[in-house]
């Protein structure tokens, strides 16, 4: 199983377009907009290195992802292969 986190603090303005630069701090940390992919069983994180995650819902709770994500290594991304993720998604 896998979780996926979307992360938007500070920067939010409602629905639109947000860049997702690579990540200045962890998860929970209001610094840019997120997105990260953690396997549920062993805790490794994937998170986003470039890309964009738009907001279509009025509430904040539904929009578009495509992002490129790398791994991370406890000090930022670990160099080597990406991994694309692209779809919708929806909180519930």
């Amino acid at each position: 199983m896998f979780l996926l986190y979307i992360e938007v603090y500070g920067d939010y303005a409602g629905p639109g377009t947000y860049d997702l630069p690579t990540w200045q701090f962890g998860v929970g940390t209001n610094d840019v907009p997120k997105v990260g992919v953690s396997d549920y069983s062993t805790g490794a994180l994937w998170q986003s290195v470039a890309g964009a995650l738009t907001v279509t819902g009025s509430d904040g709770r539904s929009g578009t992802v495509s992002a490129i994500l790398q791994h991370a290594n406890g000090n930022g991304v670990a160099p080597g292969p990406t991994l694309s993720l692209t779809g919708r998604w929806r909180c519930r």
